[in-house]
This record gives C-alpha cells, sequence and structure tokens, in this order.
C-alpha cells in the first residue's frame, strides 16, 4: 500500500489496552478512538512531509552552491575580485614605500638642520664668548640641572 502509518481499528482490544497504542509499528485502536488518533497521526504526517520537503529543498540548494562554487562562472567571479585586491595591495605597498623615503629624506634633512644650527651657535660661541646667550636644547644636561 506504500503507507507511513497502519492502523488497525478494532471493537475488541487486549485486556488492559485502553483507546489506542502502537504494536510493532502498526497503531492499534477502539471505534471511539478513532477519530482522535487519525487526527494525530495526520498532523504527524503532515510534519514529516513539510521537514521532508525542507531537506529535498536544502540538498538541492547545497548541491547547486556546490555545483556554482566549482564551475568557471565562479572563477571568472572571483578572479577579478582577487585581482583587484592584489592591485590595491600593491598600491598601497608603493606609496608605503615612497612615503617611507620621503619621511627618511626629510629626516636627513632636519637632522642636517639641527647639526648646522648647533655648529652656527658653536661658531658665534667661540666668537662672543660668555655674551652669548645660551640655547637650552643646544646645551649638555648638566647633573645640576637634573637633581
Amino acid at each position: 500500500m506504500k503507507a507511513d502509518i497502519a492502523v488497525l481499528v478494532s471493537e475488541t482490544l487486549p485486556d488492559g489496552f485502553k483507546q489506542f497504542r502502537e504494536i510493532n509499528g502498526i497503531w492499534v485502536t477502539d471505534i471511539a478512538s478513532a477519530i482522535c488518533l487519525s487526527v494525530a497521526l495526520r498532523v504527524v504526517l503532515n510534519q514529516v512531509a513539510r521537514e521532508r520537503a525542507l531537506h529535498t529543498g536544502k540538498q538541492e540548494k547545497a548541491e547547486m552552491v556546490y555545483n556554482y562554487i566549482t564551475s568557471m562562472e565562479f572563477k571568472n567571479r572571483v578572479e577579478p575580485i582577487i585581482e583587484s585586491f592584489r592591485s590595491m595591495k600593491e598600491d598601497l605597498d608603493s606609496e608605503r614605500r615612497s612615503m617611507e623615503r620621503s619621511w627618511a629624506k626629510r629626516e636627513k634633512q632636519i637632522q642636517q638642520v639641527l647639526l648646522n644650527i648647533a655648529g652656527m651657535h658653536g661658531d658665534l660661541a667661540g666668537l662672543a664668548g660668555a655674551s652669548l646667550p645660551g640655547i637650552k636644547t643646544l646645551e649638555l644636561p648638566s647633573d645640576t640641572a637634573q637633581a
């Protein structure tokens, strides 16, 4: 019969048996409880059918996703994205190297200016002697200044 559930309705039930019970995969019920049992079983069958439909849909979707990610279409979609990221990374690295060169150049220029200022101040101190006011940032720290 290709039935999912078997039900046996009987006027006489075994001793101690009331309403309905499942015995070896077959639902056994009295006539009075048959309608209630059939309603309950129908709800269960509908839930099972819904779950099967959902599962079937999931399996088909999973298969579709698998087929897509293993296809040339997916490869052709992903490659330009990766290439764009690679290009952006190269540009960023190039900009970083350029900025680091620029910063290193400026740092050397600033060091040279400070060295020249210190040298000029030393030349003037040699000419003017003690009358030349001191520049705090060009002086060595002294023990008294630290204490």
